[in-house]
C-alpha cells in the first residue's frame, strides 16, 4: 500500500505558506498608509458601511470593491505573498542542491573499491533492490548503521566503520542493514525526507525567528495588527507544533517502510529483528519499552511522538504487521484537521490579497474562484493522509466494524478542524471572515464540518469495502488504492470548498444557528456552482458512484471464477 510521506510534506508546506503569508502581511502593514487610506472619502464610505441594519452586508460589499481603502501600497514589483514564497522557495531548493556535497565533505567519505569480495555482496544487494547506487564509507564513524542519500539519479549509500566490520562478523546483520538503507532509495522516500528536513529548518529559520525577533511588539494587542494580537500567536504555535509533528512523522514512517520491505527481500525478517533487539538491548530499552504499555500518557509516549526514529517495538510490530503498525491513528486524523483549521482561511485570505494586488477586478474575485484556487494546496493533500490511511487500513485488516473503525478518523478530522478555532482568532481576522460570529452559531459550523468529514470518510470507506474481495492479492490493489484515495481526496476539498463558501455566506447575512443549518440543508447550489457548467458536476457526481459500484462488480466476478474453479476442481 502507499504510503502517505508527500501528502504529510504537503500538509508541512501548507503551514509553511501561512506562516508566509503572516509575515508578509506584517510586512506589508509596516509599509505607512497612502493618502487615499486617510482620505475623507474612504473614511465616508466606511461610516456609512457600518450603519444601519445591514451593516454587515455592506461593509462586506466596501471591504471587496474598494481596495485602495484597505490594502496599503505595495513597493514591491511582485506580491508581498509571492516575494516571501520565492525567498523561502528558493532557500529550499539551494539546501536540497548542497546537502549531498555538504554530507560528503564533512564526513570525510570514501569509496569502496578496495574490498572486492565486500563490492561484489554489495552489487548483489543492490541487484536485489532493483536499485544503482554508489556505495561509499565512513571510516570515522564506529556506530553500525549507514545513510542513503543523495539526488535523483546519482543516489548514494554510506556505510559506517562499524558496519563495515560486522560484514565480517555477521553477515545476515550485515545484509539486513544496506537492504534497509536500499529500500530508502527503492521505496522513492529520500527526496521527500530530505526536503521535510529542509522545510523545517527554513521554517523555523527563515519565517518563525523574523516573526518572534522583528514582529513581536506589532501583535501584542487586537487593535495594532490586523491578524488579532493572540490569535495570531496562537496560531503561529499552532503551526509550528503541526509542522513539527509532521516532520518526525515523515522520518519515522520512512523508517517503518524501509523495515518492511527490507525483510520482504530478505526472504525473512529475523535477521533485521535481531538487528533490532540487539540495538534495544545495548540502550536499555526492553524494559523501558515494557513499562511504557503501562503507562497511558507521559512522557514515554511523548517522547516517542517527538522522536525522529520509530522506537523498536513499532519497528518489530512493523515487520511482523505491516497493517497494523502503518495504519493511521486517531491522533493522526486530528492532526490534519488541524491543519485544515490553521491553513484554509489564512491561505483563502492570502489569495485575496494576492490578486488584489495584481490587480484582479474586483468583480472576478469570487470566493468560489478562491477557493478553487487555494484548493489543491490546502485540504487535497489533507484529505489525501485521512483516505490512504483508511484504504490500507481497510485493504489490509479484516477487523471487525471497519466503518466505525473509519468513521473515527472522520470525527478526528473534524476535531482537529473544531480545536483550530478554539485556538485562533481566525474567525474575526485571519480567514475570509469579516465578523466573529455568536457562539452557538459557531458550535453548529464546527458540527456541520464533522458530519461533512465523517460523510467523506464514509465514502472512502464504502469504496474500499466494495473493492476489498476483488483486490485480496491482486497486484492492481497499489493502483486502485491511489485512484479511490486521490477520489476520495478531492471529495474531502470539494466538499470543504462548499462550506467554507457557506460559511462566508453565513457570515455576511448574519443569521442564527437554526437558519444556518436550515440553509445548509438547502445549499448545494454554492456546491454545484463551484464549477462551470452542469456537464462537469454530473461527470464527477456520476464518477463518486461508478467507483464503488466498479468494486462490487469486480468483486462479483472475483466470486464466480472462485465459484467456478472450485466446481471444475
Amino acid at each position: 500500500m502507499p504510503g502517505a510521506l508527500w501528502p504529510r510534506f504537503v500538509l508541512m508546506a501548507v503551514c509553511v505558506v501561512a506562516a508566509a503569508a503572516d509575515l508578509a502581511a506584517l510586512l506589508a502593514e509596516s509599509v505607512p498608509p497612502s493618502p487615499l487610506m486617510t482620505s475623507s472619502r474612504c473614511r465616508a464610505m466606511l461610516f456609512a458601511a457600518v450603519r444601519g441594519p445591514d451593516a454587515n452586508s455592506k461593509l462586506a460589499t466596501f471591504l471587496a470593491y474598494h481596495d485602495e481603502c484597505v490594502i496599503p501600497p505595495n513597493p514591491l514589483p511582485v506580491p508581498p505573498e509571492l516575494a516571501v514564497l520565492v525567498v523561502t522557495g528558493a532557500g529550499c531548493l539551494l539546501l536540497y542542491a548542497l546537502t549531498p556535497y555538504v554530507i560528503i565533505l564533512r564526513r570525510g567519505l570514501v569509496r569502496i573499491d578496495r574490498m572486492p569480495e565486500l563490492s561484489r555482496e554489495l552489487s548483489r544487494l543492490a541487484r536485489t533492490a532493483g536499485v544503482r547506487v554508489r556505495f561509499l564509507a565512513d571510516p570515522l564513524n564506529p556506530g553500525i548503521g549507514g545513510l542513503a542519500f543523495g539526488h535523483v539519479g546519482a543516489r548514494r549509500v554510506v556505510l559506517n566503520r562499524g558496519l563495515l566490520a560486522l560484514a565480517r562478523t555477521d553477515r545476515p546483520a550485515f545484509r539486513a542493514i544496506v537492504l534497509h538503507e536500499l529500500a530508502h532509495v527503492r521505496g522513492g522516500d529520500l527526496d521527500v525526507s530530505y526536503l521535510t528536513v529542509i522545510l523545517w529548518r527554513v521554517f523555523v529559520g527563515v519565517l518563525l525567528l523574523p516573526l518572534l525577533l522583528l514582529f513581536h511588539d506589532k501583535v501584542d494587542g487586537v487593535d495594532r495588527s490586523p491578524l488579532g494580537g493572540a490569535g495570531f500567536w496562537g496560531q503561529l504555535i499552532a503551526l509550528a507544533a503541526v509542522v513539527l509533528l509532521n516532520h518526525n512523522a515523515v522520518l519515522r514512517e520512512r523508517e517503518l517502510f524501509a523495515d518492511v520491505r527490507a525483510a520482504h527481500w530478505n526472504g525473512s525478517g529475523k535477521p533485521l529483528l535481531a538487528v533490532l533487539t540487539a540495538a534495544e538491548t545495548a540502550q536499555g530499552g526492553g524494559e523501558r519499552g515494557a513499562s511504557d504499555r503501562h503507562t497511558p500518557w507521559g512522557w514515554p509516549r511523548l517522547r516517542r511522538l517527538l522522536a525522529f526514529h520509530p522506537v523498536p517495538a513499532a519497528r518489530r510490530r512493523a515487520i511482523a504487521d505491516p497493517a497494523v503498525a502503518l495504519a493511521p491513528s486517531v491522533w493522526q486524523c486530528f492532526g490534519v484537521g488541524l491543519t485544515i483549521g490553521l491553513t484554509w482561511a489564512p491561505v483563502l485570505k492570502k489569495v485575496s490579497l494576492g490578486l488584489a494586488h495584481l490587480g484582479v477586478p474586483p468583480a472576478m474575485r469570487s470566493f468560489p474562484l478562491e477557493a478553487m484556487t487555494a484548493l489543491p494546496a490546502a485540504v487535497v493533500p489533507a484529505g489525501a493522509v485521512v483516505t490512504l490511511g483508511v484504504w490500507r487500513t481497510l485493504l489490509a485488516r479484516q477487523g471487525p466494524r471497519p466503518l466505525a473503525r473509519s468513521q473515527s478518523f472522520g470525527v478526528a478530522v473534524g476535531a482537529g478542524m473544531t480545536a483550530a478555532g478554539l485556538l485562533t482568532d481566525q474567525d474575526a481576522f485571519l480567514g475570509p471572515y469579516i465578523f466573529r460570529l455568536p457562539l452557538p452559531t459557531r458550535v453548529a459550523w464546527w458540527g456541520l464540518l464533522t458530519l461533512l468529514s465523517c460523510a467523506c470518510v464514509l465514502w472512502t470507506a464504502l469504496a474500499a469495502l466494495a473493492w476489498r474481495p476483488a483486490l485480496r492479492g491482486s497486484r492492481s490493489a497499489r493502483i486502485v488504492s491511489l485512484l479511490g484515495s486521490s477520489l476520495g481526496a478531492a471529495v474531502f476539498g470539494l466538499v470543504l470548498s462548499w462550506a467554507f463558501s457557506l460559511r462566508v455566506e453565513v457570515d455576511t447575512l448574519g443569521l442564527p444557528p437554526r437558519a444556518f443549518l436550515r440553509r445548509s440543508l438547502h445549499g448545494a447550489a454554492p456546491l454545484l456552482s463551484l464549477f462551470p457548467g452542469r456537464t462537469v458536476t454530473v461527470t464527477l457526481l456520476a464518477l463518486l458512484a461508478a467507483f464503488p459500484l466498479a468494486g462490487l462488480a469486480c468483486a462479483a466476478v472475483v466470486r464466480l471464477r472462485g465459484r467456478g474453479g472450485g466446481g471444475a476442481g
